[in-house]
């Protein structure tokens, strides 16, 4: 049985676990993961005090 989680840095692996699944469908995802990352941090600095203050007020 395959695990859940995926090394997504590795695109061979990523690949080859979901060889079965549409090759476009995976690249999809794996672009919008890359994106979404580049953005978060991107975004970090605007979010930060929002979250230093979530944290505090936990």
């Amino acid at each position: 049985m395959l695990s859940v989680g995926l090394d997504l840095t590795n695109p061979v692996v990523t690949l080859g676990l979901l060889g079965s699944l549409d090759l476009e469908w995976v690249c999809f995802w794996e672009v919008f993961l890359v994106h979404f990352c580049v953005d978060f941090w991107r975004w970090s600095d605007v979010l930060n005090p929002f979250f230093l203050g979530l944290r505090s007020g936990v």
